[in-house]
């Protein structure tokens, strides 16, 4: 499901699979097969349950029970607290997942945790102008 917006571009940020391939062979093979299927998934489920949870935190508790959180820059805090999170998040599980594999993981995990975290920043933006309306503090930011 989340294939289509990670592969293209961990690839074009890293090594593509047909070149990872040549120089790792089958232990290569095993660690695509697990990255692709498995890590994608769990990097979009990281993307969309914690930018829509920091996004409803934003918007109906600190703006709606404080108050004092409406200003744009609070909004850009929370914007990258997020997106850090979520890439961080990425990569401790990736790293962990794939630490006892003899070829090299790195550059993937690395590439696909600096990936969600533009994501989780980009998905934050937009779900910004949904949650906006209804806040009561909050219709003012990010704009």
């Amino acid at each position: 499901m989340f294939k289509g917006i990670y592969d293209k571009a961990v690839q074009s940020m890293t090594v593509t699979w047909a070149e990872y391939l040549d120089k790792n062979g089958d232990t290569g093979r095993l660690f695509r097969e697990g990255f692709t299927s498995n890590m994608y998934t769990i990097a979009g489920a990281l993307l969309i349950l914690l930018t829509l949870s920091s996004c409803l935190i934003y918007y109906y508790y600190f703006n709606g029970k404080f108050g004092n959180y409406y200003r744009w820059y609070h909004w850009l805090y929370a914007m990258a607290i997020n997106a850090v999170l979520v890439g961080m998040l990425t990569m401790i599980i990736g790293f962990s997942l794939y630490k006892k594999l003899v070829c090299p993981t790195g550059h993937h995990v690395a590439m696909l945790g600096l990936l969600n975290l533009l994501y989780a920043a980009l998905l934050f933006f937009f779900l910004s102008f949904i949650f906006k309306w209804k806040s009561v503090m909050g219709k003012t930011t990010p704009f």
